[in-house]
């Protein structure tokens, strides 16, 4: 077990066609027609973000240290497939996941090497 560290981002749209406007009011109710400032997020932006974190803890913990430094690939297509399931019913497509950083945040690995 080892402390890693993993930045990204998420790009996600409304389903527009369908129920799909009607699943994310549901979801996610008046929240969405609220001007918010910057300083402020809304809920919608927390829930996603609690379970895009919930999503890449689950897929970190079940890689190899070699396998989620050298495949961030592997590792995107795994938090997308995760992420698409989970919000199966709020009305969004996740359109993408970008990793910009895979870190290992435990000292003590490197006293393994």
């Amino acid at each position: 077990m080892q402390g890693v560290k993993v930045v990204g981002s998420m790009i996600w749209s409304p389903i527009t066609d369908g129920n799909g406007p009607a699943k994310l009011y549901q979801a996610f109710g008046d929240c969405l027609s609220k001007n918010y400032s910057t300083n402020d997020r809304p809920l919608y932006g927390q829930q996603l973000e609690a379970m895009a974190v919930s999503v890449i803890r689950d897929t970190v913990a079940n890689m190899g240290i070699m396998e989620m430094l050298q495949s961030r690939n592997v590792i995107k297509k795994r938090i997308i497939d995760a992420t698409q399931q989970a919000v199966k019913g709020w009305g969004i497509n996740v359109e993408t996941i970008e990793i910009s950083e895979v870190k290992i945040s435990s000292a003590k690995f490197f006293g393994y090497l």
